[in-house]
C-alpha cells in the first residue's frame, strides 16, 4: 500500500510533511518506497561514470514499474531503511533539472515510464525530490546496462533485484489483460444498448465513444464520484457536447448523465471509464438531391469526440492517473452509409453494422504528445470510416509519419 504522510501523498508533501518520516518506522523503505541522499548525475563529469549512473537510474525506475510502483526519493538519508536524515539536494534551475530526468527516462523501452515529480524546498535552500513512478499496462520495462545487454529489474520487499523467467513470462501475460478488458468491456456495452433498441432501423444506428484510463484495472484509483460531485466537481462538462446537460443520477458503479430525449446518455465510472453514446437519428441526413442516400456527418462526431476528449482530462486529470487514455469509437447500423463525398466519383462508404474502431493509445504526458495522440486517432477514425482521398488524410499523414 502507498505511504501517505499527513493525510498526503509524497506529491503533496511539504518539508514540514517530510519531517514527520524522520526516525519512523512506518516511513521504513518497501516495496512501494526507497530513499536515496543524493541524485549525482548532473555532477559527474567522466562520461563512463556518469553512464553507468545513468543506467543504475533507469534500472531504479524500471524496478519499481515492473512491480507496483511507488516512491524514488532523494535527498533523504537512511540507515537500515529508515528515513534518518533530510539534506536535500542542491538544484540551480528546476525546469532544467527535470528536463534532464526526463531525458534520462527517454532510454527506457518500450515507452517512458509514467512519472510525476515534486521539487520539496527546505528552509537550506536545497530540495527533496520525489519521483512516483506508476505501474501500468506497459511492462516489462528494460534499458541498455553498461555490458549493452537489457536489463530487467523488479521491486521486492525493499530491494531491486533481477527479473526471473517466470517474472518475465508473468509480466508479458498480464500486459495482455488490459487489452483484452478493454475488448470485452466494449463488446459488453455494445450488445447491451443493441439489446434495447427497436426494430426500425433508424433506432438501432448510433455511435459510441469510450474513454479508459490506464489505471482503470487498479481499485487503488477508483473515486466516490457521487461525493466528489456533491463536493462542487462539475463531472456534467465532459458530457456537454452530447448534450447531457441535466445533471447526474448516481449508479453503484458512478454516475449516470441522461441526456435529451434519450437519444444521448453519458456514464462515468468510479475507476475513470467514460461512455458517451448518442443516437444517430438526429446526425446522418439526407441530400434533397439524392433521397436514396445517407450522409454521416464526420466532421460534427469528430469535432465531438475531440471535444470530449479534452474536456474529461480537464476534469480528471488529478483524480486519477491518465498519463495515457485508451480511446474507441464505435458505430452501429450504418453500413453503405456514405462518409465522405468531398472527391467527385470517390465517395466513402462505411462498409460493415458493427463498426469497432481499434483502441487508440493517447499519451497526456504534455500537450505536443496529446495533439499528436488524437491526430493518430483521428486517422484512424476517417480509414475506419471508408475515408481515403480527402485533404484532410493526406494532411494527416504528412503530420503523423514524416519522412
Amino acid at each position: 500500500m502507498l505511504p501517505i504522510v499527513n493525510g498526503k501523498s509524497f506529491l503533496e508533501c511539504s518539508e514540514d510533511d517530510l519531517k514527520q518520516i524522520v526516525n519512523n518506522q512506518d516511513f521504513r523503505e518497501n516495496e512501494h518506497l526507497e530513499y536515496k541522499k543524493v541524485l549525482s548525475i548532473p555532477y559527474i563529469s567522466k562520461k563512463d561514470d556518469r553512464d553507468i549512473a545513468i543506467t543504475e537510474f533507469r534500472s531504479d525506475i524500471c524496478a519499481f514499474a515492473n512491480a507496483n510502483g511507488g516512491y524514488l526519493i532523494f535527498g533523504i538519508e537512511e540507515d537500515g531503511g529508515i528515513p534518518k536524515k533530510i539534506e536535500g539536494i542542491p538544484i540551480k534551475d528546476l525546469d532544467e533539472y527535470q528536463l534532464d530526468i526526463e531525458n534520462w527516462l527517454n532510454g527506457i523501452e518500450p515507452r517512458r515510464p509514467n512519472v510525476s515529480f515534486n521539487f520539496v524546498k527546505l528552509e537550506n535552500g536545497n530540495y527533496v525530490v520525489v519521483l512516483y513512478v506508476l505501474h501500468d499496462s506497459f511492462f516489462p520495462y528494460v534499458h541498455l546496462g553498461k555490458e549493452k545487454g537489457y536489463r530487467i529489474c523488479k521491486r521486492y520487499g525493499n530491494a531491486k533485484v533481477v527479473a526471473t523467467y517466470a517474472d518475465v513470462r508473468n509480466m508479458f501475460t498480464q500486459s495482455a489483460v488490459l487489452e483484452k478488458e478493454i475488448a470485452h468491456f466494449r463488446k459488453e456495452r455494445v450488445d447491451y444498448y443493441c439489446s434495447q433498441m427497436g426494430e426500425d432501423k433508424e433506432s438501432r444506428q448510433f455511435m459510441m465513444l469510450h474513454i479508459f484510463p490506464e489505471s482503470f484495472l487498479d481499485n487503488s484509483y477508483n473515486q466516490p464520484l457521487f461525493v466528489l460531485e456533491r463536493k462542487q466537481h462539475p463531472f456534467s462538462l465532459i458530457f456537454r457536447h452530447i448534450s447531457c446537460y441535466d445533471g447526474s443520477v448516481p449508479m453503484v458503479e458512478g454516475l449516470r448523465f441522461p441526456g435529451n430525449s434519450g437519444e444521448t446518455e453519458g456514464r462515468l465510472l468510479n475507476n475513470g471509464i467514460a461512455e458517451f453514446f448518442y443516437s444517430l437519428s438526429s446526425y446522418l441526413h439526407r441530400v434533397s438531391s439524392y433521397p436514396e442516400k445517407v450522409f454521416f456527418p464526420w466532421k460534427n462526431v469528430w469535432d465531438i469526440i475531440e471535444s470530449s476528449i479534452r474536456d474529461y482530462l480537464s476534469q480528471l486529470q488529478g483524480l486519477f492517473q491518465v498519463g495515457n487514455l485508451y480511446v474507441g469509437f464505435t458505430v452501429i447500423g450504418c453500413k453503405n452509409v456514405i462518409s465522405d463525398n468531398s472527391t467527385p466519383g470517390m465517395n466513402a462508404i462505411i462498409d460493415r453494422d458493427k463498426l469497432i474502431m481499434n483502441t487508440i493509445v493517447i499519451d497526456c504526458d504534455d500537450e505536443e504528445s496529446l495533439s499528436l495522440g488524437i491526430k493518430r486517432m483521428k486517422l484512424d477514425f476517417l480509414l475506419s470510416l471508408g475515408v481515403k482521398y480527402n485533404k484532410e488524410i493526406n494532411e494527416l499523414i504528412s503530420e503523423i509519419h514524416e519522412g
